[in-house]
């Protein structure tokens, strides 16, 4: 046989094969999103029951600007929320985030951090008619650290924070749809 009827042979072979890994990459799919699957901030966001059709966000922070409160807001229209100011809308009020660096681990025998934990929590509870008591959501990130960078280590930590607020406050609209939804029951 020639080099060109083994190639041609060959050529068949994944032709064939190629149904049988479109249908596997189909059931996949399938099934991924058949469990409820799906990428960080692509969907999935909260239910929120009647209670919260019109909600206002206040803080207890210090900041005019305060960017949880910023992505709260974002996160319950989102979720199909009325932001609003109106002071008899029920509350979801901030009572504050804390945010904490820890070293993760040391590199050898320098003695110096290679690894950092971030850690983030925020505190809220919700005022109105159906109150709920203060809750806490915590989150950690870890992150290297090279020495020769120092001014990138801050940027990174800096992204991170913002992240974390981000999903910070996912976390505190999928607990009140929870919480609510609940108690309606």
């Amino acid at each position: 046989m020639t080099a060109g009827g083994d190639g041609a042979r060959g050529g068949r072979g994944a032709e064939r094969r190629r149904p049988m890994r479109v249908a596997l990459l189909a059931v996949v799919v399938l099934n991924l999103s058949a469990c409820g699957f799906h990428l960080r901030g692509t969907g999935g966001h909260a239910v929120l029951p009647p209670a919260l059709e019109s909600v206002r966000v206040a803080s207890t922070g210090p900041l005019e600007y305060d960017p949880l409160a910023e992505a709260v807001r974002e996160a319950l229209a989102r979720a199909g929320a009325r932001v609003t100011a109106a002071e008899d809308a029920p509350a979801v009020v901030l009572l504050g985030e804390q945010v904490a660096t820890r070293v993760a681990s040391v590199r050898g025998t320098t003695g110096k951090a290679a690894e950092y934990l971030l850690l983030y929590s925020a505190a809220f509870r919700v005022d109105g008619p159906r109150p709920i008591a203060p809750q806490t959501v915590r989150l950690q990130r870890d992150y290297s650290f090279d020495p020769e960078q120092v001014l990138a280590k801050e940027q990174q930590e800096q992204e991170l924070l913002a992240s974390m607020r981000q999903e910070a406050a996912q976390q505190i609209v999928r607990r009140l749809a929870r919480l609510l939804a609940s108690d309606a029951r």
